[in-house]
């Protein structure tokens, strides 16, 4: 077993994207990750790849075979370890309790010459740095697709992979690592997930070029052979589904009529620019109550919030809110008759046995997160009714969800402590998979209409 291990920062993925061209927002955007399936920035798969070949210092010969797979995500700033056998031809990249991110095998080429995989040059798209905007149908199966992209700074190539650069050369290595932008920047673009790949070094075209071979319309599967200038390769990569758009304040009013007055009742919505928290936001304004909401991170989501009411001539307040920092909470008023919480971080599942690291991390929102914004407000004349969510996977029992699960259980259970022993207002109701970012998956997944239930929300509220 290998002892290497590092962690990957933001820093290191922008060096990556300026050598790769792989500009996609999944990997260098908070906010923007934010939305996605990942719900934060990912390692690219690449990297990881080219990594672990530079740390076990792996000498790549004409002929032979890498087979990828990118089992999980890898997030920022956790650690990450190499585990290999003793041939150094079966690697694995693991994280906390051995969860594998990512595996691979190196075929051996049988030539006995053991010949250097050709380094020429490579000339590459260096202009563009946004992604393309397409749909699962608009790629077409078997056409050709050139104008490929790189990055704009070979130079940097030399300093993260040293080894890499002189057993291989620059070219092939700039090569490799542009793998990345065929994904994430051309096909399927911006919203896309690499899932693996087979990588054959052996000379092949003059002019490189990607054909789609295969789709696969429910999965959203697509297989992809390069043809480049020192290597193949084929290519496993979904499309992802986009992030989820919040109905505007105009198409909530014409879609409902009536609706209940809760002129000038003062609500705070925690976490009220995305998601759930964003539709009680809009349909209180309508409701005419007096709203405040809090972002965390995605700031550009509480401005557009905040001009589609100011456009409708609604007033709203927003600001800035971490649960986990005093000095935020200090900062947020506590004059009102409806706090709704509704800050979570991202729900990712867990097939494998109870990582206590995620219920923890979990428990800094429903429980020790909420218990301080409800702690803020008990010594008030006029205490608020509060809101809290729960989970229909409580009643489902999901085990991939068995931290969430817990972490939400343990949420009730403050809710009932502080029902009894301060005679608080609080309702939980144990809320259906919604069609939010938070619940975003590659898979297809059967989720209710939020902006439903956010009304049925307020009116608990208002009973």
């Amino acid at each position: 077993m290998s002892k290497i291990k590092r962690k990957f920062t933001l820093d290191d993925q922008i060096k990556f994207a300026s050598f790769s061209g792989d500009y996609n927002p999944i990997h260098i955007n908070i906010e923007e990750s934010k939305k996605t399936h990942a719900g934060e920035p990912i390692v690219y798969g690449i990297y990881l790849i080219m990594w672990a070949l530079e740390s076990l210092k792996i000498n790549i010969q004409k002929g032979d075979l890498l087979t990828i797979d990118f089992n999980h995500q890898v997030n920022l700033e956790k650690d990450v370890k190499i585990i290999t056998n003793k041939l150094k031809n079966f690697i694995q990249i693991v994280g906390p309790e051995n969860l594998i991110y990512s595996s691979f095998i190196i075929h051996k080429s049988n030539d006995t010459k053991k010949e250097k995989p050709t380094n020429k040059e490579v000339l590459f798209s260096t202009k563009i740095i946004e992604p393309e905007e397409l749909n699962f149908e608009d790629i077409e199966v078997n056409k050709k697709y050139f104008n490929l992209l790189g990055g704009q700074k070979k130079q940097i190539g030399k300093k993260l992979f040293p080894y890499l650069t002189e057993k291989l050369g620059s070219e092939l290595l700039y090569e490799i690592a542009s793998l990345s932008s065929i994904v994430g920047m051309k096909i399927p673009g911006r919203h896309s997930l690499f899932a693996g790949l087979k990588l054959s070094f052996i000379e092949y075209q003059s002019r490189p070029f990607i054909i789609v071979k295969k789709k696969h319309k429910i999965l959203k599967h697509l297989l992809i052979e390069y043809s480049g200038i020192n290597l193949s390769a084929s290519i496993k990569a979904f499309v992802r589904p986009k992030p989820v758009e919040t109905d505007s304040i105009k198409k909530l009013k014409n879609t409902y009529k009536k609706i209940i007055n809760i002129k000038n009742t003062k609500v705070l919505i925690i976490g009220g620019s995305r998601g759930l928290g964003a539709y009680i936001t809009k349909l209180s304004l309508i409701m005419g109550a007096r709203v405040t909401f809090t972002y965390c991170i995605c700031k550009n989501d509480a401005l557009e919030i905040f001009n589609d009411a100011t456009t409708n001539n609604y007033q709203v307040t927003f600001m800035k809110l971490n649960i986990n920092k005093k000095q935020d909470l200090e900062k947020m008023p506590n004059d009102f008759d409806m706090v709704y919480y509704l800050a979570t971080p991202k729900i990712h599942s867990n097939k494998n046995k109870f990582n206590f690291e995620i219920y923890e991390f979990y428990k800094t929102f429903y429980v020790k997160g909420f218990s301080l914004v409800v702690d803020k407000f008990l010594n008030n004349k006029i205490i608020p009714k509060f809101f809290f969510p729960s989970s229909i996977f409580i009643n489902e029992s999901k085990k991939e969800f068995k931290e969430y699960i817990k972490a939400k259980t343990d949420g009730e259970k403050i809710c009932d402590f502080y029902k009894k022993k301060h005679s608080l207002k609080i309702i939980y109701p144990r809320i259906p998979q919604l069609e939010t970012d938070q619940n975003l998956s590659i898979l297809p997944n059967k989720t209710n209409n939020t902006a439903e239930e956010a009304l049925k929300i307020i009116k608990l509220m208002v009973k």
